[in-house]
């Protein structure tokens, strides 16, 4: 226990930073803004004209022109936009502009102190990006921040998916730009594509303020974003996965396969099946890879993947759910061949597959920042994994008013019915007393099964999931109203309060109520916060069961008996209760830890591909130089004579077209790699080894088959002499690859697996 304890006291420190130095700098504002209040806005703005500065490194302390800075934009959200800033919000600002992430309760105000610490960056001659969860809040914060900025002559803009490349262009020259995370990713990776300099968005990646920061930089940082093309598929190869899907559907459970957690395995029977159907005699050997892992994925998506939880299906289209926000994702989609898979289980195969031309992670678009910072309500519980990943310190900011939320420990029961029951009977007793009840669920099967569950009861409640996400301000707006019972999946990031008219603040505020343990305790505290916002009365609770996915199996047996009403009251099983979600939540850490390694390795190879594409958008003529290198003299000397004055430009666009489509193939080999490297382990290999090694070699000739294959197209050309076309290239289609890591393992996998989780749940309890 000395040991935990010891483990304990370090994490809790890790990461973690105090604004108490800041409070000289907060007070100076609060000063200049009183002295100032009765001198016209203008007169102070030059003033507090700064000089512009490319960088400026994390953790300086605040200088005093910018806090008469921060004082002129407060004077303008109070004048232009309505706002007087309180003094947390100024110190938020403030921590913001020290480089610290900030950790305020939902209520309390991050999009004005994000406007503030922007407005400040901007005098200081930065440029600054508010990074948003999507278009809605992007377009709502920009119009709240063009009202403050505007008036000291700080430009502004807004970037949303339905933006064109000039509209993007013009807006990545403003000072500060409000945009969805998704979408300065995408513009990055179009810039990687353009055969024009003059196409590219060139958005300057200085300071990055990143709303809801550990969703974003943690839970959402590893899934690669894709640039895509769609191409026809290989009739051979469908009949293949069509073969092994029918198969799948007709293993026993136990005998053929077995689950666990989020993942199915093939036992020795069911490998057996396979190859039989296959007719090959052995599954596993190195010439049946890719059939190998056909047969793997097939099985996950029948057997490991959910309709309505995992994902709803539209217009014929799967759309897969966000387990972090609850909400259908658009344009994400999983790796080729597990997302066919799902295609072909659901019967909606259409016979076209997919090309990548580029991706790319948030994690690595953070990294590129001069300057990362970041909000939330639950960033303090991330403190030590923002720290690890990105060296950023967290401070949590005072609340304005007292909490008078209060929150209940877990009611855990015996089994999900008698959960559910219980839960029935809290939210019925709060409805009869006239208080508003926020039923949070996980899933959008729960949401709709909850909702029928109440209507027996003759409750009526609305209902918000990934399947009706444009009724979310109306469901919301009213969600506040006595006596009003609300149904949502999760609620992080969704960016809308929820606000108590007088009779339901009389009857106690809002009651929270969570259906099931979400996997990091960051998604509970985050269900709580909706209650109890800038000191309105609430209360919260979370009810869970023995059956919920999250314990299945793994509490203690001879300790579950409950009371009369199914209640479990063990302290020994109550405290495994939170051990098994600090686990759960080391095991996502850990699956996005190993997604960061493979990426890296693309990272690298990406930059060298980079290096070389500027290079020659820069200087046509070193394409010149490389291609004709590869040609005889004499053809060489045709090609100068064919191509004239155009000869460095076509050189330049054939040299970058070869590079791109190399990439491209490149990229799909090491999705495909990926996908099945896994199966490596059943041969005593290491997975991520075994990617590094045969992904370096895949790219060691890569440029220099770019090189070759454009000079044979300018050889072509001569023979044929005719000048070689231009290729047009539209951006693609723009998904998010949900990386899936099936739980596969040696024993000695598992052994350590089982201690690291011990490990983590130890030093984070």
């Amino acid at each position: 226990m000395a040991l935990t304890g010891a483990f304990n006291l370090l994490r809790s420190r890790r990461g973690r930073a105090s604004l108490s130095g800041l409070a000289t700098q907060r007070d100076a504002v609060l000063r200049v803004v009183e002295r100032d209040r009765d001198r016209p806005l203008a007169s102070l703005v030059p003033q507090v004209s700064l000089p512009p500065t490319r960088k400026k490194k994390k953790g300086n302390a605040v200088k005093k022109s910018e806090v008469e800075a921060l004082a002129v934009l407060c004077r303008s959200a109070s004048e232009h936009a309505g706002f007087e800033p309180f003094a947390e919000q100024i110190l938020a600002a403030l921590g913001l502009l020290n480089g610290f992430c900030v950790d305020m309760a939902t209520g309390e105000g991050k999009t004005l102190a994000a406007v503030l610490a922007a407005g400040t960056y901007a005098l200081n001659g930065r440029r600054v990006h508010v990074l948003c969860p999507n278009d809605y809040l992007a377009t709502r914060d920009h119009q709240l921040a063009a009202e403050i900025l505007t008036p000291l002559e700080i430009s502004s803009a807004v970037v949303t998916e339905a933006s064109t490349t000039a509209e993007r262009q013009q807006a990545y020259r403003q000072h500060v730009v409000h945009l969805p995370v998704h979408e300065i990713t995408y513009d990055l990776m179009r810039d990687n594509l353009v055969l024009s300099a003059d196409d590219e968005t060139a958005p300057r990646l200085d300071v990055a303020i990143v709303d809801e920061v550990d969703a974003v930089l943690l839970d959402e940082a590893t899934q690669p974003l894709v640039i895509a093309r769609t191409s026809r598929s290989d009739d051979d190869h469908d009949r293949v996965e069509l073969a092994l899907a029918r198969l799948v559907q007709e293993l026993v459970p136990g005998k053929d396969f077995v689950t666990g957690g989020d993942s199915a395995s093939f036992t020795d029977a069911g490998t057996a099946r396979v190859e039989q159907e296959l007719g090959i005699d052995n599954l596993f050997d190195p010439d049946h890879v890719e059939l190998a892992t056909a047969a793997n994925l097939a099985l996950h998506a029948d057997r490991a993947l959910t309709r309505d939880v995992d994902y709803v299906i539209e217009n014929d289209q799967i759309q897969l759910i966000s387990a972090t926000r609850g909400r259908v994702v658009h344009r994400q989609r999983w790796p080729e061949g597990l997302h066919r898979a799902v295609q072909i289980a659901e019967g909606l195969l259409d016979g076209s597959s997919v090309e990548i031309l580029d991706q790319l992670t948030i994690q690595e678009v953070a990294k590129r920042y001069d300057t990362c910072i970041g909000m939330s309500g639950s960033a303090s519980l991330a403190a030590a994994d923002l720290h690890e990943r990105y060296q950023l310190l967290t401070a949590r900011i005072p609340q304005r008013r007292e909490l008078r939320r209060i929150d209940d420990p877990v009611e855990l029961y015996v089994t999900a019915a008698l959960r559910d029951a219980a839960a029935v009977e809290r939210v019925a007793e709060a409805h009869r007393a006239g208080q508003p009840v926020l039923i949070g669920t996980q899933s959008v099967v729960q949401s709709e099964s909850f909702a029928a569950l109440l209507s027996e009861h003759g409750i009526d409640a609305g209902v918000l999931n990934a399947k009706n996400p444009e009724d979310e301000a109306s469901v919301i707006a009213e969600a506040g109203q006595a006596g009003r019972v609300t149904i949502s999946t999760q609620m992080a990031g969704r960016g809308t309060d929820i606000v108590l008219t007088e009779d339901a603040r009389e009857a106690g505020g809002l009651l929270v109520v969570a259906i099931e343990c979400y996997p990091s305790p960051r998604l509970d505290a985050q269900l709580r916060g909706r209650s109890g916002r800038q000191g309105d009365p609430g209360s919260s609770v979370v009810f869970a069961s023995l059956e919920d996915p999250l314990f299945a199996g793994g509490l203690p047996a001879d300790e579950r008996d409950g009371d009369e009403e199914g209640r479990v009251t063990s302290a020994g099983v109550l405290a495994a209760v939170e051990q098994h979600q600090r686990m759960a939540e080391g095991r996502l850490l850990t699956q996005h830890e190993h997604a960061w390694a493979f990426t890296r390795v693309i990272s690298e190879h990406r930059s060298t591909v980079l290096t070389s594409r500027r290079h020659l958008l820069a200087e046509p003529a070193a394409a010149t130089r490389e291609l004709l290198r590869h040609l005889e003299s004499e053809e060489a000397d045709a090609v100068a004579t064919l191509l004239g004055d155009d000869l460095d430009q076509m050189c330049a666009h054939l040299a970058l077209v070869e590079i791109d489509d190399a990439w491209s193939l490149h990229l799909a080999h090491l999705t495909a790699l990926r996908e099945g490297i896994h199966l490596r382990r059943l041969a005593r290999l290491s997975p991520l080894a075994e990617f590094d090694r045969e992904a370096r070699a895949g790219f060691e000739m890569l440029l220099l088959r770019a090189a070759t294959a454009a000079a044979d197209r300018l050889a072509e050309a001569v023979r044929n002499n005719e000048i070689p076309p231009v290729v047009s290239r539209d951006p693609g289609a723009l998904w998010a690859y949900r990386v899936m890591d099936p739980n596969w393992g040696s024993p000695e996998d598992k052994f350590l697996q089982f201690v690291g989780e011990r490990l983590r749940a130890a030093i984070t309890g």
